[in-house]
């Protein structure tokens, strides 16, 4: 069941402003049981976390080659578990970095942190068959 099966009050997400790309984890969904889906959602909420951590550090050392590497890997765990949003703005962190400047980083990273906090959310309650998150919004 998805968030937008859920209640029939609450209102989906626009697809475009949808965090999640559900055709890619639908198909994560059909690979195993829930306990397989529970697994990989939790292991991509501890790697997200700690590569945005990495991420931080890179930023505050203004080291591009860094940036660039940990916005890369946010880029690719996200979109293997449909998290695209997040994957375009990580994306686009990488980029600029790759660039070899990082003026500018700050809306980026904004904007990677929202979808983070979104998808993440979405994610549990995805896979838990919730209406609301039971943990608290992450922290970096």
């Amino acid at each position: 069941m998805s968030i937008s099966d859920g209640d029939p009050g609450s209102q989906a997400p626009e697809l475009d402003d949808c965090p999640i790309d559900y055709e890619i984890f639908d198909e994560l969904r059909s690979l195993g049981d829930t306990s397989l889906l529970h697994e990989l959602v939790s292991t991509y909420r501890l790697e997200v976390g700690r590569l945005f951590r990495s991420l931080d550090q890179a930023l505050d050392a203004t080291d591009v080659v860094m940036v660039a590497s940990a916005a890369h890997a946010i880029s690719g765990c996200s979109a293997s578990i449909g998290a695209t949003s997040l994957s375009a703005a990580a994306k686009s962190i990488e980029h600029l970095a790759r660039s070899g400047s990082l003026d500018g980083w700050e809306p980026l990273m904004a904007k990677a942190r929202g979808d983070c906090d979104s998808a993440l959310r979405l994610l549990d309650i995805e896979v838990n068959n919730r209406t609301e998150p039971t943990w608290p919004s992450w922290l970096l």
